[in-house]
């Protein structure tokens, strides 16, 4: 009987003691986070840390809570790590697990976030396929026509859509030689027939010089061209349409254990759409020219 109670004693000291572990944590000034607080925006890091689960050292309602598997439970940070390096350093040497961030599992993207621009943040989610670089900032986008004589304050005030600057790619498994060979044929050989469109339909006359060789090989009205021609610019442009909707896509990057896919920005100004505030504009084009070079320097 006394050996059962000792057994329940041990079980709850362990369950009050919690367990040690090292993940991937927010790092904040305050519970609102960035996307409420200014200062969480300036401090704001997404980094490993030593982390205490199950710990039952604070009262109830002032413990943050972290989900594991499928169970809730309450967590405390004692300890945050400035690397990836040095947090598996300290799970070597004191025994303590380490859950690796998807991002982490990839040295191409280790390789890539420490080219990043100071405060922005490499993810990666493999549940939603997705890989996320952003700057954990409050920026707002508005129609550039919105702007007439109104500050931008005021625009921003009335028409504002707040969000932050991001780029999004979608991970998929890499295409093996034989199917980039074949989609390359394929995507050629439709190339071809674009360039033969304008022979074709005997409209090469009318075709400006400045569209010659160019994918977006489409006319504008002719006012002086012959009913004739016209209809033969329909049916040029009908077929145009066509054969450009059978190109198949590519990946944006490649890389030996993933493609990236579907790029897509939140972030830079464009003919229809201005950011707030407008240095985050030239922030984000600055990283999506990180981002390129550093995929074409390592092919």
């Amino acid at each position: 009987m006394q050996l059962f109670y000792l057994f329940v004693i041990l079980v709850l000291t362990c369950t009050a003691m919690g367990q040690h572990i090292i993940r991937k944590q927010a790092f904040s000034h305050c519970k609102k986070g960035w996307e409420n607080c200014e200062k969480c925006q300036s401090v704001y890091e997404y980094k490993y840390a030593l982390v205490l689960i199950g710990s039952s050292n604070s009262p109830e309602p002032s413990r943050p809570i972290t989900k594991t598997n499928t169970k809730w439970v309450s967590y405390e940070v004692e300890k945050w790590f400035s690397s990836f390096e040095e947090a598996q350093e300290y799970s070597q040497k004191n025994n303590v697990p380490i859950e690796i961030a998807d991002e982490d599992k990839y040295p191409v993207l280790q390789k890539l976030s420490h080219k990043l621009p100071p405060k922005w943040i490499l993810q990666v989610n493999h549940a939603q396929n997705i890989l996320l670089i952003y700057r954990p900032k409050v920026i707002y986008t508005y129609q550039e026509n919105r702007i007439n004589a109104q500050s931008i304050e005021e625009i921003v005030q009335k028409y504002g859509k707040k969000t932050y600057p991001h780029i999004e790619y979608t991970i998929k498994k890499p295409l093996t030689a034989a199917e980039r060979e074949q989609i390359n044929m394929k995507n050629e050989a439709i190339s071809k027939q674009i360039q033969a469109l304008p022979k074709k339909y005997n409209i090469e006359h009318l075709t400006p010089e400045y569209l010659h060789g160019e994918k977006e090989n489409t006319f504008p009205n002719y006012p002086n061209a012959t009913n004739a021609e016209k209809k033969r610019i329909q049916k040029y442009q009908k077929e145009l349409k066509k054969l450009e909707d059978e190109y198949i896509p590519t990946p944006v990057y490649s890389t030996p254990d993933f493609d990236l896919w579907n790029e897509s920005i939140t972030g830079t100004n464009s003919a229809l759409e201005r950011v707030y505030p407008e240095e985050i504009s030239e922030e984000t084009l600055l990283v999506l020219k990180t981002i390129r070079e550093f995929f074409t320097s390592n092919k």
